[in-house]
């Protein structure tokens, strides 16, 4: 790890983030420790750790969109650990963006699959899979990574139905290479 460069008197900048003065951060593994001058510690890390043992809806949310920990998320409805999240996707919301910290930016990108769960739609895909029966039914709910995709049609339609644009890693427009580059 690189020692933090002094740009001005009011920033610092490392490797990973431009931080405010009074923030100092710490990088070590994978994880990341957020000192304020108010003197409280936010540290988010990559380990796997049960609901019961993070401290807040942010950490929850953190190890599920960052780390990408689906274990957090037991019933698939994009709230990691609702005991601390809560049930409903406005609350889990709110408790996030109350509870993250100023200085580590969310990428846009990892809420983008909150988005559609407030609109639930239900539509037939636009691909069927080599040519059999009716375009099956697909809703915008609950997953977000390749991984949960059971077909590339259920993947082209969460790319191009619910903008779930973090399946085309490489922007050419098929999402999940593995998925849908089998034939």
């Amino acid at each position: 790890m690189r020692n933090p460069t002094t740009v001005s008197a009011k920033c610092y900048v490392s490797d990973m983030l431009v931080l405010p003065k009074f923030w100092v951060h710490i990088v070590l593994a994978s994880s990341i420790v957020f000192m304020s001058a108010a003197g409280g510690a936010v540290a988010f890390d990559c380990v796997e750790t049960k609901c019961p043992d993070i401290s807040s809806c942010a950490e929850a949310a953190y190890k599920l969109e960052v780390c990408g920990h689906l274990k957090r998320d037991a019933d698939s409805d994009g709230i990691p650990c609702e005991s601390l999240c809560g049930h409903d996707l406005q609350i889990y919301r709110q408790r996030v963006h109350a509870m993250w910290p100023e200085g580590l930016k969310r990428d846009p990108t990892l809420a983008e699959h909150e988005t559609p769960s407030t609109k639930p739609t239900t539509a037939n895909a636009l691909i069927h899979e080599q040519g059999g029966g009716g375009a099956p039914s697909f809703t915008c709910a609950g997953k977000r990574t390749c991984s949960q995709m059971i077909s590339c049609a259920e993947a082209r339609f969460y790319l191009t139905q619910c903008g779930l644009q973090r399946l085309d890693g490489d922007g050419d427009g098929i999402p999940c290479n593995a998925l849908c580059r089998q034939r």
